[in-house]
């Protein structure tokens, strides 16, 4: 059995690659169920499998929703984007945007744009219309193993302009300053960053919890693994049973075949001497009536009466004999079955 120690390895997946080629996330897209695919993969699997507004996630069968142009439209995950752009990452890296002579020191890359910005830059992409919601990842030199964060603004869909920056407790909702003064003016709210680290607490306790199945998961995989390594050799176990079985019934039988062989052989080889004794009997047999029949019929056809009427009692009797002699000659038979 395996030590029930904390674990943070997904059974029978590999977080690094797409789930549907197995090989290197290219443009990831993540579903609502949390698990992400290359573009392109997700794509080719929606056309074969999917129906008309809805397919199958192929990792956990959750019936998932097609957005509204296509699978293009799933989020992207800028997270793994973020480590595969992380492994690029230069020490020293210029920012690609400014004009300054010498070009100031790399703060951030931005993964839509994929461009590195310096600290300057990266404040004015936030604000310019065209990339207010890209995600920008913090360049972490210092420790290439730590996981790159990554800032993003977040605008309100009906104030295009405005951050969601509040969230509005009765309609548990994030919204912007004038949504706040406007639909929402009475309601009851809250500053977003701290609902936020709720949330975080929150979602971070659960993470904490979902994790620690890991063991049990590794555990019922070793008990799965163990039954199948058992059950293959139990089978082979009564195979071999089996055949030294099948091969000890055919042993005897072959030395019980071989015995009643020998015993056929045997009463034929008797039988057939018993038979060839009749059969010289017989004709012998044949022979002495022949010559009792031709002499007795010599005296019926030529004796005189005087004879035949002196012989006829005694020659009556001698027919009589060889007649019943005759009837009594059949052969017994044996059988061998």
């Amino acid at each position: 059995m395996v030590s029930r120690e904390t674990s943070n390895i997904e059974i029978g997946v590999d977080l690094d690659k797409c789930g549907i080629c197995l090989g290197d996330f290219k443009k990831p897209k993540i579903l609502p169920c949390f698990h992400t695919f290359c573009l392109d993969c997700l794509r080719s699997y929606v056309g074969k499998t999917g129906r008309r507004e809805t397919f199958t996630c192929p990792l956990c069968l959750v019936e998932t929703e097609i957005p509204r142009g296509g699978v293009e439209h799933f989020q992207t995950n800028f997270y793994i984007k973020a480590e595969q752009t992380k492994s690029l990452s230069k020490l020293d890296a210029k920012c690609e945007v400014c004009d300054t002579d010498g070009k100031r020191q790399v703060e951030t890359r931005c993964l839509e744009c994929d461009q590195n910005l310096c600290e300057n830059c990266s404040k004015t992409h936030l604000k310019m219309t065209s990339s207010k919601e890209h995600h920008l990842m913090a360049v972490n030199f210092p420790d290439i193993h730590l996981s790159p964060e990554v800032t993003t603004k977040v605008f309100c869909d009906k104030h295009k302009s405005e951050e969601l920056t509040l969230y509005c407790k009765p309609c548990d909702d994030p919204i912007c300053l004038r949504c706040k003064v406007t639909s929402h003016e009475n309601h009851s709210t809250m500053d977003l960053s701290d609902v936020a680290k709720e949330a975080r607490e929150l979602l971070g306790s659960k993470l904490s919890e979902a994790k620690g199945f890991f063991p049990l998961l590794h555990e019922h995989l070793s008990d799965v693994n163990q039954y199948e390594e058992q059950l293959t050799q139990t089978k082979q176990d009564i195979s071999k049973s089996i055949s030294e079985r099948a091969s000890d019934l055919i042993a005897r039988v072959d030395k019980i075949s071989s015995s009643m062989l020998s015993d056929v052989e045997v009463e034929f080889r008797v039988e057939v001497s018993r038979i060839d004794f009749q059969r010289r009997a017989i004709g012998k047999a044949g022979k002495v009536l022949a010559s009792q029949v031709h002499a007795a019929n010599q005296v019926v056809n030529f004796g005189s009466d005087a004879e035949i009427t002196r012989n006829k009692e005694s020659l009556s009797k001698r027919l009589e004999k060889l007649i019943k002699k005759s009837e009594d000659s059949d052969v017994p038979k044996l059988s061998l079955s």
